[in-house]
């Protein structure tokens, strides 16, 4: 994993191994573009990583997860202001995945955690996307009360 991504968890979180992936995925993707790591691409990688808690709460809500995973490739690439960075908003994301850790208590940060960060803080055009699924962080965590996610 790059020396940005440490920086960024540089709060005494250790990663779940589910977490890694995504990251990974989230990485690829926006090298790929030539973009900045985005919401968006948090949210693409939860949803092409497998078995993980972000994908598996997904999964039990209802909206077109083919549906949503396109939508968020077609945005427009956010220019990278240097190689691998992270925007603004999956900055955000990020704080709010280590805050939502935290407040469940949890000692490692988890798919779902980061899932969670990156809907509550997307950009206007990841919202729209989002608010069209119906999906929110709220649901999200309903799902893990249900027992969806395993987080």
């Amino acid at each position: 994993m790059a020396a940005d991504t440490f920086m960024v968890f540089s709060r005494g979180y250790e990663f779940a191994p589910e977490l890694r992936s995504v990251l990974q995925v989230a990485r690829q993707l926006a090298d790929s573009t030539g973009s900045q790591i985005t919401a968006a691409h948090l949210i693409i990688g939860t949803l092409s990583s497998p078995d993980n808690s972000g994908l598996a709460a997904l999964k039990t809500l209802p909206i077109n997860l083919a549906h949503l995973d396109s939508s968020l490739r077609a945005l427009p690439p956010l220019p990278a202001a240097h190689a691998g960075g992270y925007s603004r908003d999956a900055q955000r994301a990020l704080e709010t995945a280590m805050e939502e850790a935290r407040s469940m208590q949890r000692p490692q940060l988890t798919a779902v955690d980061v899932l969670i960060g990156a809907i509550s803080r997307a950009g206007d055009r990841t919202q729209e996307i989002l608010k069209a699924q119906h999906l929110s962080s709220d649901a999200v965590r309903a799902a893990i009360r249900r027992g969806a996610g395993g987080a």
